[in-house]
């Protein structure tokens, strides 16, 4: 998203329905990948994923912004903007 490529729907929904993350039924759209990301990011535990990546990362205080909002967020204005 940070780079500004666009979302290949297609590519993304043919993986997901091959993974069975989607109905095959349906058409994926921009604002479904946003409601499914959303609903993931509210789901995941913060503090857990920190210290996943925290040996990876030179300085840790960048990880104090890493949230359910901020994912939120950034995920909207960086996919609505490539739409």
């Amino acid at each position: 998203m940070q780079e500004h490529i666009p979302v290949n729907l297609e590519h993304l929904q043919a993986r997901m329905h091959q993974s069975g993350h989607w109905d095959s039924e349906r058409s994926l759209s921009l604002p479904i990948v946003i409601d499914l990301l959303e609903q993931r990011f509210t789901e995941v535990d913060y503090e857990s994923v920190k210290a996943d990546v925290l040996p990876f990362i030179p300085n840790a205080n960048v990880l104090d912004i890493w949230s359910k909002e901020f994912f939120i967020a950034i995920t909207k204005d960086l996919l609505t903007a490539n739409a």
